[in-house]
């Protein structure tokens, strides 16, 4: 079992990782190609790519166009930084379950040690 310490430390660099991180968008970015339309038929040529950002409000999936490289850029870093979070976020709840195991352990043993019977007394009654 790892000791209390070490849990303490990874759970403040967790933490810390959290505040780093400034911007993030739930959801997923999506590349989108459609064929080329050459007298009222379809071809085998694409145009695109088209970027999509997809996400769940209200049980729907809702679609924003990206437009711009700058757009494009930041909506990859936005994902990124949920990924990022969502990991932090699974450690974190890790290590607080152990940090919690262990701390109830020690309580336990504490609580035993006060339970254990005293030896009585080598005075005798009066």
């Amino acid at each position: 079992m790892t000791n209390k310490r070490a849990l303490e430390e990874e759970r403040l660099d967790l933490l810390g990782q959290l505040g780093g991180i400034r911007t993030l968008r739930k959801g997923s970015l999506n590349e989108q190609w459609f064929p080329v339309i050459k007298g009222g038929k379809k071809t085998q040529e694409l145009r695109g790519p088209y970027y999509i950002w997809t996400s769940k409000k209200n049980n729907k999936t809702v679609s924003e166009r990206i437009c711009g490289e700058q757009e494009l850029n930041r909506a990859r870093q936005d994902e990124e930084n949920y990924k990022r979070f969502r990991d932090v976020c699974r450690q974190l709840e890790s290590v607080g379950q152990e940090l919690g195991h262990l701390e109830r352990s020690q309580s336990a043993e504490q609580d035993a040690l006060k339970k254990k019977r005293k030896p009585p007394s080598r005075k005798t009654p009066k």
